[in-house]
Parts: structure tokens; C-alpha cells; sequence
């Protein structure tokens, strides 16, 4: 936060830089959109707040949170940090503890259960190693063995996945375990869904997430849209597979979250 209350500090008595950070701000708010739990019609250009209101901010986290003006810039500042997620979970849980209605309770912990924490959440908020899943039989020493130790797993998901966010790759974990689960499907009409939601989410040129596999494997996919079968996803996910056991483990390996699960020596020196 010291480096945000910085710039806009910098930025406040410095006008030759008005025009140009508020260039910049148009420019992230069209890339990013804009934030969910923020006013939509209020825009808050970085250069239009003082430097009194940021020397403010700087005070406490808590100052900055107090106002509107202060959540709507550090949503901006966690965007180009691609963290932005921490703080949308943080405001859902302020809001969430405002409700008056026992009926309302049920359903928006379920929705933000959803969005934030759970496994393959889509906006899934940073985890810590105490947060985990536990399971007293598991040797987590076996991760050190292959890839597959890890994703079979569920704390080692978790911990591989968190590793993957650090990277900025953490796309090519999810497609493996939505094709896994997608495997499982016996219904046509679930998997024909299912299909089209990994389709958009992963594999189109456009997707969100999209994971790196070649121009043949991407096109042959596109032409099974209409029909898909329980392997239409097959060859794509072998790939990332690959890419993930071969690049991604190794380093995953030699990770401080790595280290820190197995609370010894990293994990390089154990095999």
C-alpha cells in the first residue's frame, strides 16, 4: 500500500503528470473493467485525489477502506497486480455481515463459498498454508515423487495451484481438473454443457483463461463443438499435462510454498 500512497501522492503535486495518468487510468479502467463492488458511475481518476486524502490512506489500512474514493483506487492498483480477487472477498464479507434476514444468509454465503473459496472457484482468494486441506494419512513427502503424487492430492492441488497463481499460469491447472471432472460425465446433455463451459472458459481463441496448446489441437476441438464426446478433450489436456510435469513441477519443487508445506528443506534436496 506504501508504494499506491506513493504515487498518487507523487502524482497529486506533480501537474505536468496529470494528463498522462489519467490517460493511463481510462486505459486500465477499458482493459479491466471496472470493479463490482464499486460504483460503476463513480470514476475516481488517480490524479483527482490530493495528496492530503492520500497521506490520509497512508495512515492505516483501515483509512484507506473508510473511503469510496480510497476502495475504488486500490481495486485498481490489486488489477495490475492480478490479485484483485483478495479485496472483492474482502467487501462480499463486509456486506455479508450487514444482513438483517436469516433467509438471505444461506444464499449469498453459498454465492461467495462459490466465487472465492472454493477449489475451482473462478475468483479464488489467495490461500495460506494453514487453510489447506488436512487429511492425517497423507504423506505430503510424496509430492517430491512426481507430479501425479500432487494431483492426486487435494492439499496438493491447492498448494501446486497457489504455486501456478505466482506464475501467472494457474489456467493450465484448472483445465486439467475441469477435463478430469469432465471424463466423469455419464448425461449427454450435461456433458454437451460442461463441453461448451470448458470450450469458452479455455480453449477459445477469445477465453479468459486460455491455456497454450497448438493451432491444430484448438481447431480440431472448435469442430467437435456440436458434438462432443468424452474425449474431445483428451489430446489438449495431455499437452498441458506435459507442460506442467516437465516446466511447471520441477520449479514447484524448488517453491518457498514447496518448503514451507513440508516444513523442511526445500523440496529439490529430498529426491
Amino acid at each position: 500500500m506504501a508504494g499506491l500512497v506513493q504515487h498518487l501522492v507523487l502524482g497529486a503535486t506533480s501537474p505536468g503528470r496529470h494528463q498522462v495518468t489519467e490517460r493511463k487510468s481510462r486505459l486500465r479502467l477499458t482493459r479491466f473493467g471496472s470493479h463490482e463492488n464499486v460504483s460503476q458511475h463513480k470514476k475516481t481518476p488517480s490524479s483527482s485525489i490530493s495528496a492530503e486524502a492520500a497521506l490520509q490512506w497512508s495512515e492505516s489500512f483501515e483509512e484507506l477502506m473508510k473511503n469510496s474514493d480510497g476502495v475504488e483506487t486500490f481495486s485498481r492498483f490489486l488489477h495490475t497486480e492480478f490479485s484483485e480477487e483478495n479485496l472483492e472477498f474482502w467487501l462480499a464479507c463486509e456486506e455479508f455481515k450487514t444482513l438483517q434476514s436469516d433467509k438471505k444468509l444461506p444464499s449469498k454465503a453459498k454465492h461467495i463459498y462459490g466465487l472465492f473459496i472454493q477449489a475451482d472457484a473462478p475468483k479464488e482468494a489467495g490461500c495460506c498454508c494453514c487453510c489447506l486441506p488436512q487429511d492425517p494419512l497423507e504423506d505430503r513427502q510424496a509430492w517430491t515423487q512426481s507430479v501425479d503424487k500432487v494431483l492426486a492430492s487435494k492439499a496438493g492441488q491447492v498448494a501446486f495451484r497457489e504455486f501456478l497463481r505466482s506464475e501467472h499460469s494457474e489456467e493450465n491447472l484448472q483445465f486439467w481438473l475441469a477435463c478430469e471432472d469432465y471424463k466423469k460425465i455419464k448425461s449427454v446433455p450435461e456433458m454437451i454443457t460442461c463441453a461448451n463451459r470448458i470450450y469458452s472458459d479455455f480453449v477459445h481463441t477469445e477465453a479468459p483463461r486460455q491455456i497454450n496448446i497448438d493451432c491444430q489441437t484448438r481447431e480440431k476441438i472448435s469442430r467437435n463443438m456440436s458434438q462432443p464426446s468424452p474425449t474431445s478433450f483428451d489430446a489438449a489436456q495431455k499437452t498441458i499435462y506435459c507442460l506442467m510435469s516437465r516446466d511447471c513441477y520441477p520449479r514447484f519443487l524448488n517453491s518457498d510454498i514447496c518448503a514451507r508445506l513440508l516444513m523442511t528443506t526445500p523440496c529439490l534436496e529430498l529426491i
